[in-house]
This record gives structure tokens, sequence and C-alpha cells, in this order.
């Protein structure tokens, strides 16, 4: 028993060897040249026709003929080769960080800048040799400055003898306000850039264009009087005074060097108004808030 399982392993490995092999005629020719492939017709004076490994008809005379044999040649399937060679991936990544000059579209208020940074990683999808697609993680201080008219809302208590005064109760009144707001919003900001190459002597110019979403991880805002910090606010993520989300277009210009490194300029801009929906008193102003953001990086690619 045991020794017809060896003869059977043994035939297995006869029977793969000859198939994973086979022989083709092999031509020396006196210039250098060798052609294989399967020699069809060959004359008494030596002249031979052989159809090549390409289905190419070759007519050799006997003169140009250095030497002719037969040789085994490994046949190798699809699926092997696929097995014995790794795939060819290259997908570019890197990190990066910058400063930035934050502010708010000028929408109804009058919106001053203020400095704001950034700090990111990426990756980079291939789609040919001069388009890719790369997504960008990066924590991103953004906000602004703006000024606009508040009301305040009060009560008014009445003399008793005043004609208004009801059992000693007051009346509601309110006055609008001059308010200075300074915002920080720190959020986690996803770009997706559809990025576009120009190949120079040394490195080459990038540019991208795409959506991005935001979420606002961290918040707070000074209410600014007389140019001078009055008071910290509430974190306004978390107390309405603006929503935690954002999404919008950003696009940059940048160019990497023959090395790793790169720098690269760029602008955001918010499509949604992160302030909630409110209803407004006479006289309080009326305004959108977007993000508005140029950006100023460097960093490093890797392969």
């Amino acid at each position: 028993m045991i020794k017809k399982l060896i003869l059977s392993i043994i035939v297995c490995c006869v029977a793969g060897v000859l198939y994973a092999q086979r022989t083709e005629d092999v031509v020396y020719m006196t210039n250098g040249k060798i052609i294989r492939g399967r020699i069809v017709e060959e004359s008494p004076e030596g002249d031979i026709k052989i159809m090549s490994t390409d289905q190419t008809i070759h007519l050799i005379d006997a003169a140009d003929i250095r030497r002719k044999t037969q040789e085994s040649v490994e046949v190798v399937t699809s699926s092997e080769l696929r097995r014995r060679t790794p795939p060819d991936i290259k997908v570019p990544y890197g990190y990066f960080l910058g400063f930035s000059i934050a502010s708010y579209v000028d929408d109804g208020i009058t919106p001053t800048a203020r400095p704001g940074a950034h700090i990111g990683v990426f990756v980079e999808r291939p789609l040919n040799d001069r388009f890719s697609v790369v997504p960008e993680i990066q924590l991103a201080i953004k906000g602004g400055k703006y000024n606009y008219k508040d009301s305040q809302y009060g009560v008014d208590e009445l003399d008793p003898d005043d004609e208004n005064y009801d059992d000693g109760h007051g009346v509601d009144v309110y006055e609008l306000r001059d308010m200075h707001r300074n915002d920080l919003l720190l959020y986690l900001h996803v770009p997706v850039l559809f990025e576009a190459k120009l190949q120079l002597p040394a490195g080459y110019l990038f540019a991208g264009l795409g959506p991005y979403v935001s979420y606002g991880v961290y918040s707070h805002t000074f209410d600014m009087e007389q140019n001078r910090y009055n008071k910290k606010e509430n974190p306004p993520f978390y107390y309405n005074v603006y929503h935690n989300y954002d999404f919008g277009a950003a696009c940059r210009l940048g160019y990497q060097t023959s090395g790793s490194f790169f720098f690269q300029v760029g602008y955001e801009r918010s499509l949604s108004d992160i302030k909630p929906t409110q209803t407004y008193m006479e006289g309080e102003t009326h305004f959108t808030v977007k993000n508005s953001v140029f950006t100023f990086t460097v960093g490093r690619r890797f392969k």
C-alpha cells in the first residue's frame, strides 16, 4: 500500500514537471541574433523555416546559422504568474502642517481675519501618471472676528405711581448693543481632492480641487470690547451659537521637489451657513456665518 502511494506521488510530480516544461527550437545566427520557436521546414542544404514564439515566419539561409538546438522552456500559467509576481502597488502618503488666515464670508457682517493653523496626514491614490485622488484628515483651526448688533433683554421696574404699574410687576424691555466676537473653531477636517500634476525638470507642479466635510470638536469665543478681551463665552458648538458641522469646497496649488518635500497654498470656503436659523428682533443684524480660510502648508510625501 505504501509503495503504491509513493509511486503515485512520483508519477504526479513527474507529470507536473512535464506539464510545466516544454521544448522549443532555438537558432543562433552568425550576426548574434537568437530566434526561438518551432522549425516547420528544413531543406537538404540546411536552409530552415522557423515560426518564432510571436507567430512570425523566418526564412534563414544555412550560411547565416551558427548553430541550432532544442531547449526546455518553463510554462507558467497566468495564475502562477500572478502568484509569483507581487502586486506593484504604490500608494504615496505623507504628513503636513501649516498656518492659515481665517475669517468669515462677508454676508451681512463686517468680518476681519484671525490666525489659524492645521496639521494632518494624507494618502494619494494615483489614477494614472498625471491624475490622482488625495483624501486628507487634519485638525484645522478656523473662525474669525466680526461686529454685529444684538438685542439684550431686561426688566424695566415701574414706579408704583405709574399708570402702567400692575401689582408691582415691571415690563420686559430690550436694548440693542454693539457686539464684538472673536471665534476660535477647531474642526476635524476631511477634504477629498482630485489632483493633477505637471512634470518639471526638477519636481512637479500640482493643483487640486474637491469637497470637504468638517466636524467641530472644540471652540471658544471671546466678546471683545475696545479691542480687548472682555469675557470668555460658552463654547459655541455646544450652546447652539454655531452648528458643529460644516461642508464646503477646497482648492490647492503647490510644488513637489525632486525629493520628498512639498509646499502649497490653498483656499477653503463653506457652502453652508454654520449659524442656526433664528428669529431677529427689530434692529438686530441679519447675517449668515460661513468659514473662509487661506492656507499655507509644507509637508513631506513618501512612496
